[in-house]
């Protein structure tokens, strides 16, 4: 599996753009189920003390603004990721299902990398 390493700097009290994307691009917030958990997840009273200025839920995408006050981004941004994880798969009534198709998508694709040859057989 790829992975960007990015050196990422806190800022106290800062103000961050953040963009996080669906893996493989998957218009997995296209459902308004979807979408509305994610909201609400963004709301979350455990996100009480972060300021949202603005989010827009795309339906492979997140854009958010957003001022955390009591931690860093990647740890408010890890919650509100778990939290809309779990209550989506509560949403699709198969606990577990949207991150086992991720993961499986995943291995197929990784499959694909380590054995083009194998695989474009398979096509």
């Amino acid at each position: 599996m790829w992975h960007r390493h990015i050196h990422r700097t806190y800022i106290v009290d800062g103000i961050y753009f953040v963009t996080t994307y669906i893996r493989f691009r998957s218009e997995f917030f296209g459902d308004p189920g979807v979408a509305k958990i994610v909201e609400e997840s963004i709301w979350w009273k455990r996100h009480a003390q972060n300021i949202v200025y603005a989010y827009v839920i795309m339906p492979d995408h997140l854009h958010l603004l957003i001022q955390p006050k009591t931690r860093n981004i990647s740890e408010v941004m890890r919650s509100i990721k778990t939290n809309s994880s779990r209550e989506i798969n509560r949403h699709l009534h198969n606990a577990g299902r949207a991150t086992r198709v991720m993961e499986e998508l995943d291995d197929a694709a990784t499959r694909v990398m380590e054995k083009p040859d194998e695989c474009a057989t398979r096509v």
